[in-house]
């Protein structure tokens, strides 16, 4: 919700791949990658040198949670796109490959399902980097603790007393460690120190595939279950922190679980000799038609239901699914044409980064979060004016997506959805012949200027520019809705708040119309809400707001009497960047920024929170709040830079460079409107538009940037 006002006084500023451990008891069948496979031809060895940390012979590749990582030959471990650095809070991201502290000598390492990074070392020996709760910053630990909880201590919601695990560790999964005599351990309880491990009930494992499965020294396939509830596994029961098992057609190199068919995962395997081959015919039949008659050197999975396969010649491919349809007269698409994965592939959703026999990684897809790891941003450092665009007479943006209205007869939108899906600039046709107001992008909603009805689109229809891709927005009655205010949260729903008091929500759902608001019960205290968004954060029609206290959804009400979010005497609640509980700040304020610990108050002062002395006073004479960037009557631009990592600090802001003197006179979004409705964006904002977001063909990463000197190394 945006906030303009004028201050009180002038004031100045103030991979996929999992390393097999040798069997307990039986020979290790996984045959070395094929010799034939390179498209790129292999680097050549230097001599012995030093060990450095600016190695970058890689020679294996994973990824979790936004997180990439790639391990050396030398055993050190870079990491890049969303990142948490020892003695940091929180993940921040990384657009190159950054040295990670204190993992080194490592023989492996995972990314496991909570999103911790974990390696181990030629002994065995597990690091960690963990934290003691959500208040205090990473570290590096080694060691982990374990329990094996009996069924009485399940029934009792009890997992028994945690033990110190001793075994020497020689593998991962996403979810789980594989000891040397074949032990399995799963994460259950999270990335802080003592959170301990599950043992898995399991007989001794050889291999462990991404999901919670893996293959048996026995020769069968196990999946094991990590909850204390009964489920199904394998069309079998498996109770909770139990197993169930099927055997497997001879001996296999590896297997997974693929999900070709919606509800109904399957076994598939390669055998030692690269054939290939599914329990179930008919996904059997889609394996074969992917190998093609080639040798297979890899099974993996993309996220959805695609089951793939890198071959002996070089190709990598996939069958089809919902996410990346085939032609016509196509049942399988080449993913990887053009890049070796002889060594390794990791998989994301929109992201797959390839490690070949050079022993270098190359990644394409979505360019967000950093996850090309080539060093190129998206966002955008400086102000930059978006071309052929004057006399605009209000902005907005929400998703990625900017529009503008010039009058009342034309809009004009671009950027990229969610920073992935590129929308060229391009005039809408409008619902009614003139408009008047304009909220949100991706989902976006006009007002007629004659009617004062609320015409609005799902995002679904964004390509598309036809007069119908406008629904109307009308109350449960079919009455249209007018004198609200909106809100829209990602082009998935919107929240409606009437004026004089009155709140309901519409959540898309396909395509319906009309937009059908279904309003809350009277009885709710949201009912004569004058101000809501879809997390229920709301301004009641007495000036009381009601606050998400908590990521479960509960919330706190606040007596007040404001515009934004504050009490009667001026006193603010607001969220902790950490826990997301509230915080009360004595004095008068008049708006809240959306993720920063901050407020600004009746004098028109930007006020952080979490300083020791109470408080600070970041900027004066601000003028307009949208999200997290303020301006000030002078026309500058400030925009939350990053949250504070240690306690003591608060939230930084930077100012916006590139825009023209004193001439910001209203915000949306990243962007900005000048006196002469000239439109300046940065930040989120995709290149203005003007290139594809993602990246079509596979770029090297970067030459990874060492951090040693940061921690004195």
């Amino acid at each position: 919700m945006r906030r303009a006002f004028a201050p009180a006084s002038a004031l100045v500023l103030v991979g996929c791949t999992t390393g097999a451990p040798p069997p307990p008891t039986a020979r290790d069948l996984t045959p070395a990658p094929s010799a034939s496979i390179a498209a790129p031809a292999p680097t050549a060895k230097a001599a012995p040198v030093a060990l450095s940390a600016q190695d970058s012979t890689f020679v294996e590749v994973r990824t979790g949670y936004g997180t990439f990582c790639a391990r050396t030959e030398r055993g050190f471990l870079h990491c890049w796109g969303l990142v948490v650095l020892p003695g940091e809070m929180a993940k921040r991201t990384h657009y190159r490959p950054t040295l990670m502290p204190g993992f080194t000598n490592l023989k492996g390492f995972t990314i496991l399902k909570e999103g911790q990074i974990v390696g181990w070392n030629a002994a065995g020996t597990v690091i960690r980097l963990v934290r003691e709760d959500p208040t205090k910053p990473f570290y590096i630990t080694r060691g982990f603790l374990s329990v094996q909880p009996t069924p009485e201590e399940i029934a009792k919601f009890s997992l028994g007393v945690p033990a110190q695990v001793t075994s020497r560790i020689v593998a991962g999964s996403h979810d789980c460690l594989l000891s040397d005599k074949g032990e399995v351990f799963c994460q259950i309880g999270g990335d802080f120190t003592n959170s301990p491990f599950l043992r898995v009930p399991v007989p001794p494992m050889r291999t462990l595939a991404d999901t919670t499965c893996g293959v048996g020294v026995d020769g069968g396939f196990h999946c094991w279950n990590l909850d204390r509830q009964e489920t199904t596994l394998l069309d079998k029961p498996a109770p909770g922190y139990g197993v169930a098992s099927v055997p497997l057609k001879g001996p296999v190199a590896e297997a997974l679980l693929a999900r070709f068919q919606p509800g109904k995962p399957q076994v598939c395997a390669r055998r030692p000799d690269g054939t290939v081959f599914c329990h179930d015919w008919l996904v059997d039949q889609k394996l074969r038609e992917i190998a093609e008659g080639k040798l297979v050197t890899r099974l993996f999975t993309l996220p959805g239901q695609s089951l793939c396969v890198s071959r002996e010649d070089g190709v990598s491919r996939c069958t089809c699914d919902v996410a990346q349809p085939c032609g016509d007269t196509q049942t399988t698409f080449d993913v990887l044409p053009s890049v070796d994965a002889s060594l390794g592939v990791a998989v994301s959703v929109g992201n797959i980064c390839a490690l070949g026999k050079d022993h270098r990684v190359r990644c394409f897809g979505e360019r967000m979060g950093g996850r090309l790891g080539d060093g190129q941003e998206i966002e955008l450092e400086r102000a930059t004016k978006a071309p052929g665009i004057t006399g605009a007479s209000e902005i907005s943006a929400d998703d990625g997506v900017v529009c503008a209205r010039f009058g009342t007869t034309r809009v004009s939108c671009w950027g990229a959805i969610a920073g992935v899906e590129h929308v060229p600039r391009h005039d809408l046709v409008l619902p009614e012949p003139a408009v008047d107001a304009i909220v949100g992008g991706v989902g976006l909603c006009v007002r007629g200027a004659k009617s004062g009805r609320w015409y609005c689109r799902n995002k679904a229809f964004f390509p598309g520019n036809l007069k119908d891709d406008f629904t109307l927005l009308v109350d449960t009655g079919g009455a249209p809705v007018k004198d609200v205010t909106l809100s829209i949260d990602n082009g998935s729903g919107i929240a409606v708040a009437k004026r004089s008091g009155g709140a309901g929500r519409f959540h898309y759902a396909g395509s319906p119309k009309p937009l059908r608001v279904q309003w809350i019960d009277p009885k709710d205290e949201l009912a004569n809400a004058t101000y809501l968004d879809l997390s229920s954060n709301a301004i009641l029609a007495d000036g009381t707001a009601i606050l998400q206290k908590d990521t479960s959804g509960d919330h706190e009400r606040v007596p007040a009497k404001f515009r934004a979010v504050k009490l009667a005497n001026g006193t603010t609640f607001l969220r902790k960047d950490t826990s997301g509980d509230h915080e009360r700040v004595p004095g008068k304020f008049r708006a809240v920024l959306r993720s920063a610990h901050c407020a600004v108050d009746a004098s028109a002062r930007l006020l952080c929170m979490g300083a020791p002395e109470g408080p600070k006073v970041v900027l004066t004479d601000v003028a307009d709040v949208d999200a997290d960037c303020v301006s000030t009557t002078r026309g500058e631009v400030f925009c939350f830079d990053r949250m504070p990592k240690k306690k003591g600090e608060i939230a930084s802001f930077r100012r916006i460079e590139g825009l023209p003197d004193g001439a910001i006179v209203q915000l949306g979004g990243d962007c900005g409107r000048t006196r002469e409705g000239e439109v300046y964006c940065w930040g989120s904002v995709f290149d203005l538009g003007d290139r594809d977001p993602v990246q079509r063909t596979p770029v090297e990463i970067a030459k990874p940037e060492s951090i040693f000197q940061h921690y004195g190394w």
